[in-house]
């Protein structure tokens, strides 16, 4: 087999998004731009960025079918951060994150009910890495952004699935995971890295696809 990395399309998938609220509370448009700046374009944390305690908000009884479950998944967005589990921040640590953060969610994860904790340790996890390695010319179903200053910047593929991302070998060289600013909403890890979790059982919940290095 060729060589390869991992891409994630998980900060488009909004079946992430969790009906859950934080400890932060409200912030500052500044704050919102550098969180969205982290999420997306790979920007470095501050140390203690992300949230001490995440719990699921008030669920409705006629909002039940509209709205999941509070229980988390392994990786999932509560109020703009995204949060692992214990096993896939084990798995984390033992790569370079580079710039990239893990940080214990201290209190935890609550349900709706307030005597509730969910017994795992959940951590806020920050990407912190960029490179320029997506190969637009060898991806041809990622399509295209509309406006002169997007005209390098190509959209994740709407049905995604191995192979259809291509990489330069700058791609290998450097921390184990990173954004891609010319592929929006991108997160790729190294192959080494997601060969780990995909063996752990955990490639779907990353929302995880090979990416070829041509």
């Amino acid at each position: 087999m060729s060589d390869y990395v991992w891409v994630s399309n998980m900060n488009a998938d909004s079946m992430l998004t969790k009906y859950m609220s934080s400890d932060v509370g409200e912030r500052t448009t500044e704050q919102a731009q550098d969180g969205l700046r982290i999420k997306w374009f790979g920007k470095p944390a501050p140390p203690d960025y992300g949230p001490r305690k995440i719990w699921a908000d008030e669920i409705h009884e006629d909002e039940r079918a509209m709205r999941p479950k509070y229980t988390p998944e392994p990786l999932f967005d509560a109020d703009g951060f995204w949060i692992v589990c214990s096993k896939a921040a084990e798995i984390l640590r033992g790569f370079d994150l580079g710039g990239g953060t893990l940080n214990r969610v201290s209190e935890g994860v609550w349900a709706p009910d307030p005597a509730v904790r969910d017994p795992d340790e959940w951590f806020c996890w920050t990407f912190g890495n960029a490179k320029k390695a997506f190969l637009q010319a060898h991806s041809p179903q990622a399509p295209g952004r509309d406006g002169p200053e997007l005209r390098d910047v190509c959209n994740m593929p709407f049905a995604m699935a191995d192979d259809v991302i291509a990489v330069s070998a700058d791609a290998t060289r450097g921390p184990d995971v990173w954004i891609d600013r010319g592929l929006a909403r991108s997160v790729f890890l190294s192959r080494a890295l997601g060969d780990a979790l995909d063996s752990a059982g955990l490639g779907k919940a990353f929302r995880i696809y090979r990416a070829r290095v041509v």
